[in-house]
């Protein structure tokens, strides 16, 4: 099965966005969907299809493979999960196509502005350096509300501002090395989750399951505004009781009624 170089490029963007398993998903989808590549992603992330009923629909269609040298000029490129999104230019691709693509992608593209860039034990020790809290967003490519948070709550204005001046945010996949030790270290049982942590004691505050609208979430944030971790600790500590070693004056007493 032969593909023009529109739906080739179409079906590179879906396996970079959705990574299913082979060419024949994407295919599947775009196809059901008329091309409409929206309308195929969110079918395919929202997972409300029949597993059985495509890999036999997909077992007849199997010339629909797009060859190594030509998937390498396409303009959307595979790295680390965390970049699906980075684009690069390919010389078959027009301006105005390479545009339209620009404009999709970035509906769903990833906070890269507030992210912060390394590990979780990093993005906790700058937290902890910086006294912020630390908010962490654990993602999943075949969860489509994992990208309904990219598109509309990260983007959203206030949420962007408070994050930027108040936390430190790190965002993963679940299915990544990170992603995996935070799931069990955390017992996750629902992706996506956004947690906010100490990064002091790395306890979990407080969490959020699948997708958080924008306004739950400020109300949500709001709380950890008027302090951050040390002030935190801090007022713990106040509120501890004090531990008197030397005895009361009453269990003297006693004592020596005692006696």
């Amino acid at each position: 099965m032969e593909f023009s170089d529109k739906e080739e490029t179409l079906i590179s963007i879906f396996l970079n966005t959705a990574r299913p398993q082979n060419d024949d998903t994407a295919i599947h989808f775009l196809q059901a969907s008329n091309w409409d590549l929206e309308e195929a992603l969110h079918c395919y992330l929202s997972g409300d299809y029949d597993d059985q009923a495509i890999l036999l629909s997909d077992r007849g269609s199997r010339l629909g493979h797009i060859s190594p040298e030509k998937r390498n000029s396409l303009p959307y490129i595979v790295q680390e999960p965390t970049r699906v999104w980075e684009t690069e230019l390919g010389a078959t691709t027009s301006t105005a196509e390479s545009s339209r693509q620009d404009n999709l992608a970035s509906l769903y593209r990833p906070p890269f502005h507030l992210l912060f860039d390394g590990s979780f034990y990093k993005a906790k020790s700058a937290a902890s350096m910086q006294d912020k809290w630390l908010l962490v967003n654990i993602q999943s490519t075949r969860e489509f509300s994992s990208h309904m948070l990219n598109r509309d709550t990260w983007a959203n204005d206030a949420v962007s501002q408070i994050i930027s001046t108040n936390f430190i945010f790190w965002q993963v996949f679940d299915d990544t090395y990170e992603g995996h030790d935070v799931c069990a270290d955390y017992r996750l049982d629902s992706i996506p989750a956004v947690l906010v942590i100490d990064p002091i004691t790395g306890k979990k505050m407080c969490s959020w399951d699948g997708m958080v609208e924008p306004q739950s979430l400020l109300e949500g944030l709001l709380t950890f505004l008027d302090a951050g971790p040390t002030d935190h600790h801090n007022t713990l500590s106040h509120k501890l009781p004090r531990r008197n070693s030397s005895p009361s004056k009453s269990t003297g007493l006693l004592l020596v009624a005692i006696c």
